[in-house]
């Protein structure tokens, strides 16, 4: 299972890696956005990865070492959303394509 786990986790590393490098090549001929977005950008991937830390810390302390039933997780924007970790990775990934100023995302 751990074997699975790793090469599972080197593909998807190696993929998001040509990718990236794929939309760069695309995105070479391309002209600049006429509107600067890189600081809106920065305000979103610091806001992503503020939040998505803040709410997988509150899942790390949701059970003790030997406990092993199902919790549901109380704080942070749980009440409002199944899963607000994941809704700010999407925040950072929204803030790399500010940053990026192109619309390709790999």
């Amino acid at each position: 299972m751990i074997l699975g786990s790793i090469t599972f986790i080197t593909l998807f590393y190696i993929s998001a890696a040509a990718s990236l490098i794929i939309v760069q090549y695309l995105s070479l001929g391309l002209p600049d956005p006429s509107i600067d977005t890189k600081y809106i950008g920065l305000i979103l991937f610091i806001l992503g990865i503020s939040g998505n830390f803040y709410h997988h810390n509150l899942l790390s302390k949701l059970r003790n070492n030997n406990e092993k039933e199902y919790k549901i997780p109380r704080g942070g924007l749980f009440d409002l959303v199944i899963c607000p970790h994941y809704l700010f990775e999407i925040i950072i990934f929204i803030g790399i394509s500010f940053i990026s100023r192109t619309s390709f995302m790999g």
